[in-house]
């Protein structure tokens, strides 16, 4: 086998990879992207609800709007995320007001998300947003 691509598994150097719903995880994909390869792999939400995004990766706010990009940290899960927050509030509040129930209450609603490579292919792969629409992806063809 090749070089590990994570301390929990072990994957083959260059090498696309297809599996099942098991072997959703960042980490599968990062090795993959790391090597120029795609992991199709069908996503896992584990009971998370799908959020949309917009066509260069950034997340929509559940009233549709895009999110705000503050700033980048090192997750506890081991990969590097990006924190989006509310774009009626950041980066300055805005006189529209919204019924989701972070905003009523007060709070400011904010998505993590994995930027990582391999974090980003896990959940645009086959979507309808990525940069390479799924009928013309090399991991689709027949």
């Amino acid at each position: 086998m090749g070089a590990t691509c994570s301390p929990r598994k072990r994957l083959p150097q260059s090498l696309p990879v297809t599996a099942d719903t098991a072997f959703d995880a960042w980490y599968v994909y990062q090795c993959a992207a790391r090597h120029g390869d795609i992991a199709a792999v069908p996503l896992n939400q584990h009971g998370h609800p799908i959020y949309e995004r917009d066509a260069d990766g950034v997340p929509l706010c559940p009233s549709g709007l895009r999110m705000h990009r503050t700033y980048q940290f090192d997750h506890t899960n081991g990969y590097r995320a990006q924190r989006f927050r509310c774009p009626l509030l950041f980066p300055l509040p805005t006189i529209q007001t919204c019924d989701h129930a972070q905003f009523v209450k007060g709070k400011v609603y904010v998505k993590d998300v994995n930027w990582e490579h391999g974090g980003q292919m896990r959940v645009t792969l086959g979507s309808p947003w990525p940069a390479l629409p799924r009928h013309l992806h090399p991991a689709y063809r027949e």
